[in-house]
């Protein structure tokens, strides 16, 4: 017995490329039982592109409208709430899908009972759907197939929300628990690790669109370190973000994962007072956890933390 699929989309503004992302659905080797799509507020031709669609295949595709913006995460959440697949994938509106995708990976899944959720890599386009250099993958995911452990996912999040499936169950614990404060994907890669079931395979089945509308795809490409750069303190917003979400699940984990959970917590909550605060004190802390802070960032990451906590120290005393 084939179990049902529910394809996620959250849309806003998609105009330049969902007509492409939504081929793509189409024309899947196995297709999706239902396509659940919540439009966030959008004010350009989306709806008209959804509602064509929606006539060419209306038993399978469901639009709903938010009444204002409520932001990619909410937005992913309430179109969660509307799905009844067993298996669930999310989709952005701008990418690619392999045609083998669906098929791929809920055969996966059906045949590895104890995965709860399947991630895999993505190849990387431009607005024109060419090829680009693909940044290099993590060495904790090198292999065709691999279980990503409780404490690798607190470091870091393996892969975007678009590249995942997952059981309902997952899905059902996250709508129950989260306060959707942090990114919906590394929550929910997290729920599965908690339960032992979170699987990462190095097959590339979406191209993943980078232009200049991208929530996180541009953050992915650009690799540049600089002293002076603002990601470095968004990066330590972030992870805070996440660990502090993560504590809403704490209460579901055993012994082990809140130990490994608070080491983490106490860290996230030093290298956000380095970067925000400016306290110095606190990379003398993070330096004490040395073997953590490199498996969240390089050595060369370190020191641009200590210059960038040095200069912006520097100003808010000169001013």
């Amino acid at each position: 017995m084939k179990q049902r699929i529910s394809v996620v989309m959250a849309t806003y503004n998609g105009t330049r490329f969902l007509s492409e992302q939504l081929d793509s659905l189409f024309a899947q080797t196995r297709i999706m039982d239902e396509l659940i799509i919540y439009d966030d507020a959008s004010n350009d031709d989306t709806l008209s592109i959804l509602r064509d669609y929606q006539h060419r295949y209306p038993s399978i595709i469901k639009i709903f409208i938010q009444k204002q913006r409520v932001g990619y995460i909410r937005n992913f959440a309430d179109a969660l709430r509307m799905s009844e697949g067993e298996f669930i994938f999310l989709c952005d509106q701008d990418d690619i899908w392999s045609p083998d995708k669906i098929r791929y990976m809920s055969t996966w899944l059906s045949t590895h009972p104890q995965a709860a959720c399947l991630n895999s890599t993505a190849e990387y386009v431009d607005e024109n759907g060419s090829l680009l250099k693909t940044p290099p993958q993590p060495a904790m995911v090198i292999d065709e197939y691999r279980e990503i452990s409780f404490s690798e996912i607190l470091k870091h999040n393996i892969s975007m929300g678009c590249t995942m499936a997952f059981r309902k169950e997952i899905s059902d614990i996250y709508l129950q628990t989260s306060t959707f404060t942090s990114t919906h994907d590394w929550e929910i890669n997290m729920i599965a690790a908690m339960r032992h079931g979170l699987f990462y395979v190095n097959q590339p089945l979406i191209r993943y669109r980078i232009h200049d509308a991208n929530t996180t795809g541009n953050d992915r490409m650009n690799k540049k370190n600089h002293v002076y750069a603002n990601e470095r303190a968004k990066n330590a917003q972030t992870m805070w973000d996440y660990i502090q979400a993560c504590k809403d699940y704490e209460s579901q984990m055993d012994e082990s994962q809140i130990m490994q959970f608070e080491i983490h917590h106490a860290f996230y909550e030093q290298r956000y007072a380095l970067l925000h605060e400016r306290r110095l004190r606190a990379w003398i802390y993070c330096l004490k956890h040395m073997r953590l802070y490199h498996q969240v960032v390089s050595y060369r990451g370190m020191i641009v933390d200590f210059l960038y906590a040095c200069k912006h120290n520097k100003l808010e005393k000169e001013s």
